[in-house]
């Protein structure tokens, strides 16, 4: 039973990420800026290696206990990093980019 839950677990954490830079990229409703562009891809990325990861640990891709710990490592690692980008761009607030007949005058000139 645990086994299975692992597994749903590691799908998801694979495909949330790249769900939520489809979001990102793709929603009319709130514009993002160029950096959550950016940060949501490489969160995208690091989500498919968490998948991987946490797939090779379920599946003992290892040959003793120091590659055991190595991979359980890299697999918290890229969760951790999935995690600080999703949360980063959800705190952000929507980009609006100022055009030049919407700039407020200069009081020096």
């Amino acid at each position: 039973m645990l086994r299975h839950c692992l597994g749903i677990l590691v799908i998801f954490g694979a495909l949330l990420p790249a769900i939520f830079a489809g979001h990102v990229f793709f929603n009319p409703a709130r514009a993002y800026a160029p950096w959550a562009k950016a940060a949501s891809s490489i969160a995208a990325l690091v989500g498919i290696a968490w998948g991987v990861f946490g797939y090779a640990v379920e599946q003992r891709w290892f040959s003793a206990k120091y590659g055991y710990f190595e991979l359980l490592a890299l697999k918290h690692l890229c969760a951790g990093l999935v995690l600080g980008f999703v949360i980063s761009i959800s705190m952000a607030r929507p980009y609006k980019k100022i055009t030049s007949g919407g700039a407020k005058p200069d009081a020096s000139r």
